[in-house]
């Protein structure tokens, strides 16, 4: 934001000064004002470091550029959506686009190299590459990918399908004429500019009229071709594109995905061995039958997963939910659950009326090795002597061998 402010004075003192955008007059007024404003944050962080203002990077930024699990913060490393996302994911949820994505992008960076339209194909290739690496370090980033993988391949289907329009309509592409102008800027002409040039830029110069050229060659040689030839030509594409079988197997495949992602993970469809569809709604059943015997102003305590639906569908209150941020708030929680009954009641009996336990698949037996990680990332008795809690969950992950530390807890 600071960065778009300075940008908008630059201009404001570029147009009082009357210089143009592209002049050395307008590159001064930009290094004086930003040097300005560097050092005013300079200043500003000298002045505030000391006083503690600026804290430590978070456990969730740290993940980004560190294994999951080893951020040190276990409330973050318990945390399904923050480990590295699956190579498989991609293909599940870019499809075609995801082999396209990465060619696409080399595509951009050799463009901004040699073609025309540097600045913005240069923006796509960086954004292609910072979004890929985010992605990849966190599944639950990896909705940033969809908007770069359309784009980066949506650039690659525009080539054929560009030039198919141009031979059926006459339509000229803005490319040409840009190319065309561009050819003419960097013709030879002697001028006091291109006198001062540099050997580098008459080396990136000479590369892009190479390319350009290239390019010209090519067009010039499809131009040759009779125009109803082309045309059938570009029919014969859009038909082998638009009517062959992957397209409504793509259409079909979405709508199926959109069914997928708009079912609620509370209630679900399955089938059973006869072959019928039933709804499970064990999760909303359990919810409204905590609303309708209990009492109204009853206080829950459960882990912070199940916060929302207690609060929203069960309509009673929850000590914890999804926003919870305060990490000794949800160790706390994490204390009570997974400390030994007697010394859990004591804690609880001051703080809820009643204890919502899910039992079953990846229920609250799965989830408790992290209970005990973060509480005892605050309340180091839960697991003396041993921080990442080893001697609480089961032997060889057999959920019927609870270790005893396990069998104890509440």
């Amino acid at each position: 934001l600071l960065f778009l402010c300075g940008l908008q004075a630059c201009e404001v003192f570029r147009a009082r000064a009357d210089a143009e955008v592209r002049s050395r007059a307008n590159f001064k007024i930009r290094m004086r004002a930003f040097s300005v404003m560097a050092g005013v944050g300079a200043l500003a962080i000298a002045v505030l470091s000391p006083t503690g203002y600026f804290g430590p990077l978070t456990a969730r930024v740290r993940a980004l550029f560190m294994e999951h699990t080893r951020t040190g913060n276990p409330l973050v490393d318990s945390v399904a959506e923050h480990r590295k996302t699956n190579p498989q994911a991609y293909e599940y949820f870019l499809d075609f686009t995801y082999s396209m994505w990465m060619l696409g992008t080399v595509l951009q960076l050799l463009g901004a190299a040699v073609g025309s339209r540097k600045e913005a194909r240069l923006f796509m290739g960086l954004y292609s590459l910072a979004t890929y690496y985010f992605s990849d370090r966190m599944s639950r980033l990896m909705v940033l990918a969809g908007p770069a993988a359309a784009a980066i391949a949506a650039g690659i289907l525009g080539i054929p399908y560009e030039w198919c329009w141009t031979q059926l309509t006459g339509w000229a592409s803005p490319n040409t004429s840009a190319r065309e102008s561009k050819s003419k800027e960097d013709g030879p002409c002697k001028t006091k500019r291109n006198q001062r040039q540099t050997v580098a830029t008459k080396l990136d110069h000479g590369a892009r009229a190479r390319a350009t050229a290239a390019i010209k060659f090519m067009e010039t040689a499809l131009e040759r071709v009779p125009l109803v030839l082309r045309a059938a030509i570009a029919i014969g594409i859009i038909g082998a594109t638009v009517g062959t079988p992957y397209v409504y197997q793509f259409q079909a495949r979405c709508i199926q995905s959109s069914y997928s992602f708009a079912v609620p993970r509370i209630m679900f469809h399955t089938q059973l061995r006869t072959g019928e569809t039933v709804i499970v709604k064990d999760y909303v059943e359990a919810y409204e039958w905590l609303r309708d015997n209990t009492p109204a102003d009853a206080r829950v305590l459960s882990w912070w997963d199940y916060g929302y639906q207690i609060t929203g569908i069960g309509n009673r209150t929850s000590l914890a939910d999804g926003n919870t941020w305060n990490h000794e708030h949800i160790a706390t929680i994490g204390k009570m659950l997974a400390s030994p009954v007697a010394e859990a009641h004591s804690l609880v009996r001051h703080m809820a009326d009643y204890v919502l336990i899910w039992a079953g698949q990846s229920g609250d037996l799965m989830k408790s090795p992290h209970m005990a990680r973060i509480g005892n990332s605050v309340y180091h008795d839960i697991c003396p002597n041993d921080p990442l809690c080893q001697h609480f969950g089961f032997y060889k992950n057999d959920r019927n061998r609870p270790k005893p530390m396990m069998r104890a807890s509440l």
